[in-house]
């Protein structure tokens, strides 16, 4: 895991963060997983538990938070 996945993961999860950045996050973290994906290699955990939190947490946005869940869906064990 690098630096940009970690960056990515803690605006995801900042409760002062905008639904823009959270939606950006989710990009680039969907983006992550379907490369691991192709290449064959196990989804990164640590994304998945950040979108699982996201995706039960009360004060979220549901767009946000049924895109978290088709990734963890889609790209998840």
């Amino acid at each position: 895991m690098n630096s940009e996945v970690n960056q990515s993961i803690e605006r995801l999860l900042d409760k002062d963060a905008t639904s823009a950045q959270r939606k950006m996050a989710l990009k680039q973290l969907g983006e992550v997983l379907e490369e691991d994906y192709i290449l064959n290699l196990p989804p990164q955990r640590p994304i998945l538990k950040a979108l699982e939190s996201l995706s039960r947490r009360g004060a979220v946005e549901s767009a946000v938070k049924s895109k978290a869940k088709k990734l963890i869906k889609e790209y998840g064990l």
